[in-house]
Formats: C-alpha cells, sequence, structure tokens
C-alpha cells in the first residue's frame, strides 16, 4: 500500500518520505520538520499508532496537516478532528483528499487538547525557539510514549 501511495504522489510531482510505522514516521517528521507540507499515516501502526502520531504532530507541529488512512468502519469520536480516508480508496480518492488537506492546520481543537499539548510540552522540557521548529527541539517518539503514559494514568 506505502508504495502505491508513494508512486501515485510522486506522478503527481509531490516529493514523498515513507516510514515503516509511527516511530519511524515521528522521526522523519523531526529530521524534515521545514520541509513536509503533509502527513499521511495508517492509524492502525506497530509501536506507535496514527493516532498517537496524529496528537504529537497536533502539539509539536500544529500547522501540518496530517491526513488519516484506515480500514475500520468508524473512528473514535475523540478522534474525529483527524481527517480520515477510508481504504479501500481509488486513486482519485486519495489525490482529491491530498490536494484537500494541502495548508489546513490540525492543531488541538478542544480545551482539554489544549491542556495536555501545555502539559506535554512542560513534561518534555520544550522550551519553544524562534530558530527551529517544535518538532526539532525536543525528540516527538519520546513525547509519544510520555503522552501515552498519561492518557493511562488514572
Amino acid at each position: 500500500m506505502r508504495r502505491l501511495i508513494r508512486r501515485v504522489l510522486e506522478r503527481e510531482g509531490a516529493s514523498v518520505l515513507e516510514a515503516e510505522d509511527g516511530e519511524q514516521g515521528l522521526r522523519v517528521v523531526q529530521e524534515h520538520a521545514r520541509e513536509l507540507t503533509l502527513v499521511i499515516t495508517d492509524l492502525v501502526m506497530p509501536t506507535i499508532d496514527g493516532f498517537e502520531l496524529a496528537e504529537v504532530l497536533s502539539i509539536f507541529q500544529p500547522d501540518l496537516p496530517v491526513l488519516a488512512m484506515s480500514g475500520h468502519a468508524t473512528v473514535p469520536v475523540a478522534e474525529r478532528r483527524l481527517t480520515v480516508i477510508k481504504k479501500p480508496f481509488s486513486v482519485s480518492s486519495l489525490i482529491d483528499a491530498v490536494r484537500a488537506m494541502k495548508g489546513r492546520p490540525q492543531g488541538p481543537q478542544s480545551q482539554e487538547q489544549r491542556a495536555r499539548a501545555q502539559e506535554l510540552r512542560r513534561m518534555t522540557s520544550a522550551l519553544p525557539d524562534p530558530s527551529i521548529s517544535p518538532a526539532q527541539s525536543i525528540d516527538l517518539v519520546a513525547a509519544a510514549y510520555e503522552l501515552r503514559r498519561l492518557r493511562n494514568q488514572p
């Protein structure tokens, strides 16, 4: 699936970076944060899933849109802020979804999400540095695992 999506997007003129899972995806974002215009992720992945990846990016890269793919019939209510393209999808549906996502910010929407973003920034000591993007100033993978730990606390 990843290779097919890559070919389709490159045929449309996009430069594509790939990752095998959410952890590697966050590392790619961290390394290439300034040059990315869109992240496409599957929701179900090993290590760090697409929900976690999207949430971390909504906190540390709120202007980087995230398009999620899912073969499941529904997306949990709390995650509906994500734009999801249902698998299987046509090439034209993928292209239309990508075009619709360009330049669309995905930052924290709710008061709860903003509070969680602030807490995660504090816990990861993410102090804003205007010369570098937030995604480059902290370890996004560590932030994802910390977010998971916070979510699992009673």
